[in-house]
């Protein structure tokens, strides 16, 4: 009810007063996120009363998608029995997993998987970078999360390289390819069963279990049920939407709910150069960034965050 985030405006036209020297205050956090509630309810019931037509192609509002992103606004508020109440309803809709191990000579995320349910615009981070060197590389800890002998993701997601850790086959990479999947603007199947299973074990219900078993048995090989209770369940559905959902853009919400946890990243400014850390610490202000000076200049309304200088270090480390 305190804390500031953006400014709310609900009308279709362009404001401004030239008599005012600003135009928009920011409103609190309960106050945005009581409206992106209510709106996703009223889309969810207009597709139930056939007020709108639910279209099953990725790229239209569907019903599905409208309750998949109100189960993911709820994870996010960590308002557990409503996310969880919100992702048992939309896995009670007619939505399956596709078994990863079916697509084996093919990219797994594109508009014919099934899983894919909503897609705004066919814009991906492979379109312009190959997270290979000399461009910025998977981390080689999230590669270290999977089952290199049995769990599918491995040759989907990343490639091993002599000097990195590659994106490949998540997405298509086909330049002739017209139409694609984007991958922050996206939502699929297998969120749901992670935003369940979290809610669940968040609300100490073992249930969760019954997810995160479904969504493995569909990505690993072999793969036998397992029975987690407590800190460990937790600790085990956080590890498997990094796994999962990783360059969906969903990792740094997920860090932010967990209690903003130190980040450090090393990289070289050019080839041959020194190597810098960057480091993010312990709920640092960083995590939420600062308005640029300039949209601060042009409305002195804005209540600026807390300053970079407060924020991440950056230094020389060799």
């Amino acid at each position: 009810a305190t804390t500031l985030a953006v400014p709310l405006k609900l009308t279709p036209y362009v404001e401004h007063d030239k008599e005012k020297d600003t135009q928009f205050t920011r409103t609190t956090l309960d106050r945005v996120y009581a409206r992106i509630i209510e709106d996703l309810q009223e889309s969810v019931r207009c597709f139930e009363r056939g007020e709108v037509v639910s279209y099953r192609k990725i790229y239209r509002a569907n019903k599905e998608a409208a309750q998949l992103l109100l189960s993911r606004v709820y994870l996010y508020m960590q308002d557990w029995e409503n996310a969880r109440m919100a992702a048992e309803n939309f896995l009670k809709m007619d939505v399956t997993l596709e078994p990863m191990g079916d697509f084996l000579t093919s990219p797994f995320i594109t508009e014919d998987n099934s899983e894919v349910l909503f897609s705004q615009s066919s814009q991906h981070l492979q379109n312009v970078l190959t997270a290979e060197a000399p461009d910025f590389c998977v981390s080689s800890d999230l590669y270290r999360l999977y089952d290199a002998a049995n769990d599918y993701r491995i040759s989907f997601f990343q490639r091993v390289s002599s000097d990195s850790i590659a994106l490949v086959n998540k997405f298509p990479m086909d330049s002739d390819v017209n139409h694609r999947v984007s991958d922050v603007l996206m939502l699929r199947v297998a969120e749901g069963y992670l935003n369940m299973a979290e809610a669940c074990a968040m609300l100490g219900d073992a249930g969760a279990n019954t997810y995160l078993n479904a969504l493995r048995r569909m990505r690993i090989g072999g793969y036998a049920d397992q029975n987690y209770t407590g800190d460990e369940l937790i600790g085990q559905v956080r590890e498997e939407r990094r796994k999962e959902l990783c360059f969906e853009g969903h990792r740094w919400f997920d860090l932010r709910r967990q209690g903003m946890p130190e980040i450090k990243h090393t990289y070289k400014a050019e080839k041959g150069g020194a190597v810098y850390e960057y480091v993010l610490q312990q709920g640092d202000p960083m995590y939420t960034l600062p308005f640029p000076n300039s949209v601060v200049l042009q409305n002195r309304a804005l209540v600026q965050n807390p300053s970079r200088e407060m924020g991440a270090r950056q230094g020389e480390i060799q």
